[in-house]
């Protein structure tokens, strides 16, 4: 059942695939770094099969839905590299992020379609570290789980907002 999301910067995310994850670059151009197929913890069997950019929206097809993210994902190596992803969009069965995800300069906004408890490596060391995260938005669940879990603490700026379904 497909349920109706507002829009959020002129994008309608209630039309989301499951095997696509959409972004929103700082440069508007296709960015390597949100491809999911790598780092410890990643789904198996799971290929991209395109990364494109148009009319303001990146679009990751993978081949089949996807339900989990590997290690580093959206992650700064050093200082040397940076993510140009201003806004993310997870796809609704994706529901477990690994170590070191998150870990990006320029990342102001994520959306979690994933209606159940989202997993986000919490450890001190491991959890998201986006300086300039400014939004979340997902269920009321994963809202509550997020601020009690401290899942996003190396950002203090982070706003919580409850998905319009």
């Amino acid at each position: 059942m497909m349920k109706t999301l507002r829009m959020i910067e002129g994008i309608d995310f209630s039309r989301q695939p499951d095997d696509e994850i959409w972004y929103v670059s700082t440069d508007g151009k296709v960015c390597e770094q949100v491809l999911p197929t790598g780092g410890y913890g990643s789904q198996p069997g799971l290929e991209v099969v395109s990364n494109t950019y148009e009319n303001g929206l990146g679009r990751v097809k993978l081949n089949t839905a996807i339900q989990s993210i590997g290690g580093s994902y959206i992650r700064e190596q050093n200082s040397y590299t940076t993510i140009n992803i201003h806004l993310v969009s997870f796809p609704r069965q994706l529901h477990r992020f690994n170590a070191f995800t998150f870990w990006a300069t320029h990342l102001q906004k994520i959306i979690f379609l994933y209606e159940g408890t989202v997993f986000i490596h919490n450890s001190y060391q491991f959890r998201p570290k986006c300086p300039n995260l400014l939004c979340v938005w997902a269920s009321e669940e994963n809202i509550e789980s997020f601020e009690e879990k401290d899942n996003f603490g190396a950002s203090p700026n982070v706003e919580f907002k409850k998905l319009k379904f």
